[in-house]
């Protein structure tokens, strides 16, 4: 009489799995005395049972965790005599997280590009929103995208708020947070390139601090009624012939 030999079984590899994503494992298992009588795949952390099928596959949708998470997948096949195989494969899917993406400081007349950033999870299944205030009032928004917004001139401090909502595609909320964005006032000194500035041409320099000059335009003229002709050079820079 022939000796029952016990299934063999095997798990696909699983390879880099990020939360929110929803993955298909499959497993094989075959008995070379075809009286295959069950399988049972399943799939635990921490010792819990997640899932269970009674089939050599199933999906699973990853739960959003900000620390690394252990999972072990396995599958055990039983023939009608009660031999068994198992197999088994640990994977840990690393912390996510969900958050602004650093920017510059921001200064006078910058056109800003505020975005989500997103690490170790799949971002298809996320649904977020930025949104900026200044003094409690809404100034822009955006959903699902990066936010936009061209700030204005500030001959004072300001701040304003950037927020960040987040939830999945079921409506779990996944992070909320604030930041602040301090804006200092511009500021303008001027440079002369010597003392005695009579009878020759004088370049004087502006230094423009706090402000974004792509954006910006410059006009010069003298304060106390001279009326030497000025040439502008660039933005921050001007010439006149000093009498």
């Amino acid at each position: 009489e022939p000796v029952n030999q016990a299934p063999t079984v095997s798990i696909t590899d699983i390879g880099e799995v990020i939360n929110l994503q929803t993955v298909e494992f499959t497993a094989a298992a075959s008995d070379a005395d075809n009286n295959l009588a069950s399988t049972e795949f399943a799939l635990s952390s921490n010792g819990e049972v997640l899932v269970t099928s009674d089939t050599t596959n199933f999906t699973y949708q990853f739960p959003y965790s900000e620390v690394d998470v252990d999972y072990q997948l396995s599958i055990t096949a039983t023939d009608s005599d009660g031999l068994s195989a198992n197999s088994v494969q640990d994977f840990t899917v690393p912390a996510s997280s969900i958050s602004i993406k650093a920017y510059e400081p921001v200064v006078s007349l910058q056109h800003a590009s505020f975005e989500v950033a997103y690490t170790n999870v799949d971002s298809s299944q996320v649904v977020s929103e930025l949104i900026l205030e200044q003094n409690g009032n809404l100034v822009a928004e955006a959903s699902n995208s990066a936010l936009a917004y061209a700030f204005p001139l500030f001959t004072e401090s300001a701040n304003y708020k950037l927020m960040l909502n987040a939830a999945s595609l079921q409506g779990q909320n996944l992070v909320s947070l604030t930041n602040t964005i301090s804006i200092d006032p511009i500021a303008v000194s001027f440079e002369l390139p010597f003392d005695a500035i009579t009878r020759r041409l004088v370049d004087v320099k502006a230094n423009i601090e706090n402000i974004d000059l792509t954006h910006a335009t410059t006009s010069w003229q003298f304060t106390d009624g001279t009326n030497y002709p000025l040439t502008a050079i660039n933005k921050q820079r001007v010439r006149f012939f000093a009498e």
